[in-house]
């Protein structure tokens, strides 16, 4: 690639490791390529186990989902990967408009590109709004039927609660070997539009 991603991390713990280190660090995700993203360090020891050597534990991710993506290198603005800045707010703060990419499968230049990416091993299906026995559930809202067994993203369906919970409750639903994993619609506005960005690459076959 002739291009690389540069982030600030708001942890104050990685930021003591950064300034401690006292150089720029290269620091790829903590879970394994395509698999459902780790927001917790309980999740990267499952993940890697004796593959690495430390595991610095902060508490879990304090928003859930990955950074926000923006591509700066023409005279185009282009978001590669939506994330907890939604796009409405980055087009306020940089006075300027921001194009969508398109997904580049055969060359990705931006992480989380792949049209399968974040997918549990258990098959995933969107936008049910009435799970089928022997389905785990992954509903959002308040709902009017009960299911067994199911999380709620957000029972006061507050989309920054959802996407804190997303990637951990897709890992404990993972977990339970059920046909699939059915989840109810999400709103796609906000940050609703990167909860389902991650939903439907995981979804992919």
């Amino acid at each position: 690639m002739d291009t690389i991603a540069v982030r600030m991390p708001k942890s104050s713990v990685f930021l003591s490791v950064i300034k401690k280190f006292g150089k720029p660090i290269a620091a790829p995700s903590a879970n394994e390529s395509g698999y459902i993203s780790s927001t917790k360090a309980i999740h990267v020891f499952h993940s890697f186990k004796k593959k690495i050597d430390l595991i610095i534990d902060s508490g879990q991710s304090d928003f859930g989902l990955e950074s926000t993506i923006i591509d700066l290198s023409s005279n185009k603005i282009i978001l590669k990967r939506p994330g907890i800045i939604d796009i409405e707010s980055l087009e306020v703060f940089i006075g300027k408009k921001i194009y969508e990419s398109k997904t580049n499968t055969k060359k990705p230049n931006s992480p989380g590109q792949f049209l399968k990416h974040y997918s549990p091993i258990t098959p995933l299906k969107l936008n049910v709004k009435l799970p089928k026995d022997g389905d785990a559930f992954l509903g959002f809202g308040k709902l009017n039927f009960n299911h067994n067994p199911s999380l709620n993203l957000s029972k006061k369906g507050d989309l920054n609660e959802a996407a804190f919970n997303l990637f951990n409750f897709l890992r404990k639903l993972d977990k339970l070997n059920k046909n699939n994993i059915s989840v109810y619609p999400i709103p796609k506005k906000g940050i609703g539009k990167a909860i389902n960005e991650r939903l439907a690459r995981a979804e992919c076959k």
